[in-house]
This record gives C-alpha cells, structure tokens and sequence, in this order.
C-alpha cells in the first residue's frame, strides 16, 4: 500500500526539483557555451615569444626559423618552421612608409569561407574558432579537401583582421591548434 504522506510530500517538492534540474541544465549549457571554441592558454612545454606588435605565441623549442622580425624595408615579418613541415608565416606591405602587423578584414559576422589567395583558386571552407575569455578572438580558415593551408584571422580593435598564414605540407591539424591557441595579446 502507497504512503499517502509520502505522495503529497512529493507533490509539494516536485515544483522545486523541476526548478532545480532547470537550473543545472542551463548551467550546463553556459560551461559549454563554447565547446565549439579552442581556448586560449599557455603552454608550459614551449616558449614564448613576439608574435606581432602587442602579440605574442608560443612554440616547441624544435621550431626554426627567425620569427618576429623587421625587414630592411620596415615591413614586419613572422616566419617559423616545424621539424614536420609546418610553416608559419606573415609579412603585409604598406603602400607607404608604415608598418602593418594586420591584412585584410573580413566582414561581421565572420563568412562561412574564404580565399587562400587574391585569384580565389583555393577556398577555405571550414574553420576552427579560438575564445579568450568566452569570447571569439581568432578564426582558422582551411580546406575541407586537405589541410595544406590555413589562414588564421584574430580579432583586433573589435574587428577580424588577416594575422597569419599557414602551409601544413599534409600534417595534422592538432600541433596548429596547440601552437595557435597560445596567441594572447601582451600589453
């Protein structure tokens, strides 16, 4: 035989556990909000290093290449190279007497694909998204047919701006990610 205590006990909590299991359902939700999002953070098996003005990154010792540099002709220049074939890269020339550490923008909200290059024969159809703080700070743009290139565009002064360019010479995507999402700003 049912306690008829115990029944109206539960008729009189359930409102609150229905309560209760709401919250933590949306609580749930707001922890992964964005599950979709690389988060930003450090390394402590790489070094860090100047990145761009105000940017820095961090990189296996195994890396080569001269990193962050300015060119005779004031033109800011990243270039770092894995052992397996990864290259960094990024150089954007002013028309006048400047230096730009960013290239082109890209509209908001961010397209769905872009180009690798000006004459559009390669497009990057897929991205991957980096969050600092839970908000979206940078986008990697590569191919659904190989990951040969990428481009990667951070947001700076509110707005997604061209920030890297990446050849992958058919290596996996997992030691971009790792390196990339050890970009944070420096000032």
């Amino acid at each position: 035989m049912v306690n008829i205590h115990y029944l109206l006990n539960i008729k009189r909590i359930a409102p609150f556990l229905l309560f209760a299991l709401f919250l933590l359902s949306c609580e749930e939700k707001d922890m992964d909000l964005n599950a979709d999002c690389y988060p930003i953070k450090s390394n402590p098996l790489f070094s860090e290093e100047k990145f761009k003005k105000n940017y820095s990154i961090e990189l296996p010792e195994d890396y080569t290449g001269q990193g962050y540099y300015v060119s005779p002709f004031l033109i800011p220049t990243f270039e770092r190279f894995s052992p397996e074939g990864v290259h960094l890269f990024y150089q954007y020339v002013c028309p006048t007497d400047c230096a730009i550490y960013f290239g082109p923008r890209i509209d908001s909200p961010p397209p769905e694909e872009i180009c690798y290059h000006h004459t559009c024969n390669d497009t990057l159809n897929q991205k991957i998204e980096f969050c600092n703080s839970n908000e979206h700070s940078m986008i990697l743009y590569y191919s659904s047919t190989g990951f040969d290139r990428a481009k990667l565009y951070m947001k700076d002064e509110g707005v997604f701006k061209e920030a890297l360019k990446i050849e992958l010479n058919g290596q996996g995507i997992e030691s971009v990610i790792g390196v990339l999402s050890t970009i944070k700003r420096t000032e």
